[in-house]
């Protein structure tokens, strides 16, 4: 006789769960020496675009050696010559490459076919940077949820946050565990989310229970 499955088995992934695992999936297409980061948005629960980070089209691969800064960078890491978080400050060698973010990718692709992206939602493997945080903004994305934080340059704290601070429905971190906290707008504050306590650490925005 066939045993009744376990209700852990039978319980369905959240909606955040499914689509930063969709997001996961997708940055394993990712073709860059450096981090691989995958990105979808959401637009009435329905997932319109996605994207992961590379070279821009008609280019030779990362993986191939067509990113200098990225090749000279896996290889001084090979070398143990350098930590480059070190060498170029935290968030500092995002922008210094000819790679396109996943971020940047899942908008563009929409554009170039047409799709609405606003009132969206963006899921990404990586939390923002200073840039595709503006162009989210400015696409009208309303609400981003990320799992891995991003450390912003010391100088474009204030400025980031405040661009964080602009999307209706916030900037939340998924958890590996499931859970799913927002980033307070208020440095330092402490919020109530979901019946969790939140304490965002001043300086570096993270999301600590």
């Amino acid at each position: 006789m066939r045993k009744a499955a376990n209700h852990k088995e039978n319980e369905l992934p959240s909606f955040d769960r499914y689509y930063i695992e969709l997001a996961e999936a997708v940055s394993r297409r990712a073709n860059c020496l450096g981090k691989k980061v995958g990105a979808i948005v959401v637009v009435g629960n329905r997932i319109v675009s996605t994207g992961y980070n590379g070279v821009p089209e008609g280019m030779t691969n990362c993986m191939d050696g067509g990113c200098k800064v990225c090749y000279e960078k896996k290889k001084a890491r090979e070398k143990n010559k350098q930590d480059n978080a070190k060498k170029n400050g935290s968030g500092k060698s995002y922008d210094d490459c000819i790679c396109v973010h996943a971020e940047q990718n899942v908008m563009m692709t929409a554009a170039r076919f047409g799709i609405s992206i606003e009132s969206g939602v963006l899921y990404t493997t990586f939390q923002p940077c200073f840039g595709c945080a503006k162009q989210m903004l400015q696409a009208k994305i309303q609400k981003i949820v990320f799992q891995k934080d991003f450390i912003p340059p010391s100088e474009l704290w204030d400025e980031y946050q405040e661009i964080q601070d602009k999307f209706p429905g916030g900037v939340w971190k998924f958890e590996n565990g499931g859970s799913i906290e927002m980033l307070s707008k208020k440095r330092g504050a402490i919020e109530h989310v979901s019946g969790q306590t939140l304490v965002v650490v001043k300086g570096n925005g993270a999301a600590v229970r």
